[in-house]
C-alpha cells in the first residue's frame, strides 16, 4: 500500500510544476489594430496602433510589416518590383516591403505607438500583413535574448 502511494505523491509532484509553467503568463506580447475603417484607396498612408507588454528588463526598439505571400494579392510583388523570400514551405515565403524603423533612445521605453506605411503602387485585394517588433536588454552586461513578437494587420484596398 506504502509503495503506491509513494509512487502515486511522487508524479503528482512531477507533473505539478509542469501545469503551473504551462499556466505563467508571458512577459512580452504585441497588439496591432487599424482605428476607424479597414478599407482603403490605393495609394493611402496605412496608421495603425501598436500596444506592447514587457518586462522592464527589456526596451522596446524597433517595428517591422511584412507579409507572406499567401497573405497579399498574387501580384504586389510584381507591382512593387520586389523580390520575395522563397521558403520550401510555400506558407512561409514572405517579402520585405518596408524598412525596420528603428525607435530613438528617448522612444524605447514606449509601451503604445501610432504607426504607419505608405501603399504608393500596391494592388487592389485583402492583406493580411505581419508586424514585427523587437525587444532588447536594458542593460548590456545581462545575457538576456533579443525577443521578437508579431501581430497581424488586415484590411482591403481598393483603387
Amino acid at each position: 500500500m506504502k509503495r503506491p502511494m509513494l509512487s502515486l505523491l511522487v508524479l503528482a509532484c512531477a507533473i505539478l510544476p509542469l501545469s503551473a509553467q504551462e499556466k505563467a503568463p508571458n512577459p512580452f506580447s504585441i497588439k496591432s489594430s487599424i482605428e476607424g475603417k479597414n478599407v482603403f484607396k490605393s495609394g493611402e498612408k496605412i496608421s495603425f496602433k501598436l500596444e506592447c507588454v514587457y518586462p522592464d528588463t527589456y526596451r522596446f526598439c524597433g517595428w517591422n510589416v511584412f507579409a507572406y505571400l499567401r497573405n497579399v494579392p498574387e501580384d504586389f510583388c510584381k507591382a512593387l518590383d520586389l523580390k520575395p523570400k522563397i521558403n520550401k514551405d510555400p506558407q512561409w515565403s514572405s517579402v520585405q516591403f518596408h524598412p525596420y524603423q528603428w525607435l530613438p533612445a528617448a522612444q524605447r521605453d514606449s509601451k503604445e505607438m501610432v504607426c504607419s506605411f505608405p501603399t504608393d503602387k500596391w494592388p487592389a485585394g485583402d492583406y493580411s500583413l505581419s508586424v514585427s517588433v523587437l525587444f532588447q536588454k536594458k542593460d548590456k552586461n545581462t545575457e538576456l535574448p533579443d525577443v521578437y513578437r508579431q501581430s497581424s494587420l488586415v484590411f482591403t484596398l481598393e483603387k
